[in-house]
Formats: C-alpha cells, structure tokens, sequence
C-alpha cells in the first residue's frame, strides 16, 4: 500500500491510496465520522432566560458549536465511561454564559461562552448565538464532554470524510485537426484550466486527476467536444480520500484516531475469534 499527500491544511487533508482494498478505505472514512471523540455541550442548566428563543433552542445551538478537543481526549475520560456520569469531574467541562441587553440590543456570539478548562475552548469566536433586545438578559452553565458521531453529529469530528476511485482521463489529439483539439480543451477548462493546459503540452497519453475538481464534466465531454480524443475511468486501485475537519481536531489527528481505533476493533474482533476457535467453532 502506497499513500500520498496531495493537500494538507490546518482544516482539510486529501490522501492518494494506491493498492488497498476499499473496505480499508471506507472503514477508515467511518472511523473519522463516527468513532473518533471530540468535546460537544451535552447538557445545560438555564439560570435566567427571557429572550425570544426557548431553552431548547439555545442548549441546540450551544452543542453544534466546536470545541478544541486535541488535549480533551488525553485529559478527560473515554464518553463510554462518561455517558451516564451525572457529577465526574474528570468528564465534564462548563462553560458559563451571563449576558445582558440594557439600553442596546446586544448579539451573544460563541466567543462569549468562558470555559473552566483554557484547553477546551470554542473553535470559532464569531459564531451567533442569541439576540438580545433591550432588558432581556440570559443566563446559563453549559457541561461539555466526549463523544461520539455515533452517538450524535454534534460529537462528529469530521464534517467530510469521503472517498473516490482515482479519476484517469486518456487522451490522444495526434492526428486531428487544431481547431478541434481547441474545442475539446475549451470543454475541459470549464473543469479545470490547468488540467487542460497539461493535456495541450502532452498531446498524447493518460491524466490522473489529483486535483480536487469535479469529473463530472469531463464525462460530458468525452461525449461532446472530445469524441473520440479523450475518455475518462476511474480506477479501483485507487483512492482519493478527503477529510474535512469542524476544528475541533486537526484532521492529521482525525486520521491517526480514526486507524488507531480501527487497529483496537481489529484486534477485539481477533481476540472473540480466538475465543469461539478454541471452544472448537460454537457460539
């Protein structure tokens, strides 16, 4: 197995898998959905509201938004052993919330929540949580804790976590007449003006298509400006696998959690396979 780089940001890494099955693929794509934790708000106690919003709405809101989990998921313990905690304090963070209107309405942003751990923070400040008319005034302790996206998408790490069989665009413009050629290229650069630019300079040959661009396009092409000059086929020895994390994880992390819990369910499932081989193969 083969896998390569193509774009890594503080949000969003894109990997180049040669040579591995696509169960692997996927279930690594599921482990970053589903498996790997992150702090979400799971509860929270209203002290005062009398805006227009009702609690419901507010404690909604307050869990959607992204905590800074990497130190979380050292700190606190795993949300199996936390789920059913009602006063753990290895398990839970608060985050306080006391704003009011006076003379001016006032806009209460995800910035203003105050976190008792400096590690678990809101990811995004700018976030806009309530309005606040003048006299109105809301007051609240929220309790933050790990989770899964199994469990719920606000515990999701991942806000994609998709893969796609390598995209290989064949192409062959020898022997056909330039104005055509241009024709089919200006097709092309609907998609990506680099790529066509590529396939001018080669003339001849096969593309793999590592770009994040949509292919779809070049389908339509192949059937209309390129006809005959160019096809394109996706290849089952390879994938291209994209994540895009919420921010409360690097999405290097979200990698590395999610095969790290996969390598975990592996070697149970071994373990319970060892387990029904020596009672010599019953249930």
């Amino acid at each position: 197995m083969e896998i390569s780089v193509l774009e890594s940001t503080p949000t969003r890494v894109r990997l180049l898998i040669r040579d591995a099955p696509l169960a692997l693929v996927n279930a690594v794509r599921r482990m970053a959905l589903a498996e790997v934790p992150v702090m979400a708000v799971d509860e929270v106690i209203f002290l005062e509201n009398n805006t227009a919003m009702y609690d419901e709405i507010i404690a909604h809101r307050l869990g959607l938004i992204p905590l800074s989990s990497e130190r979380a998921l050292e700190k606190y313990r795993p949300p199996e052993e936390c789920a059913e905690c009602t006063d753990c304090e290895d398990c839970f963070v608060s985050l306080y919330l006391d704003i009011a209107a006076e003379e001016q309405p006032v806009i209460v942003y995800s910035g203003d929540l105050k976190s008792t751990d400096p590690d678990v923070q809101p990811v995004y400040d700018n976030m806009p949580l309530i309005y606040l008319a003048p006299g109105q005034r809301v007051s609240l302790e929220a309790r933050a804790r790990l989770g899964r996206g199994k469990e719920h998408a606000k515990w999701s790490a991942a806000t994609i976590a998709a893969h796609k069989y390598l995209p290989v665009i064949k192409f062959d413009f020898t022997g056909v007449s330039r104005e055509t050629v241009e024709e089919c290229l200006e097709c092309i650069e609907g998609a990506s003006k680099e790529i066509a630019k590529k396939l001018r300079e080669k003339k001849r040959g096969e593309y793999e298509v590592l770009e994040d661009v949509n292919t779809s396009l070049y389908h339509y092409c192949s059937r209309t400006a390129c006809r005959d000059m160019l096809e394109i086929e996706y290849r089952d020895d390879g994938f291209i696998l994209t994540i895009e994390s919420t921010g409360a994880l690097p999405p290097k992390r979200i990698l590395t959690e999610a095969l790290r819990i996969l390598e975990e369910k592996s070697r149970s499932l071994l373990k319970e396979l060892e387990k029904i081989a020596s009672r010599g193969g019953s249930g």
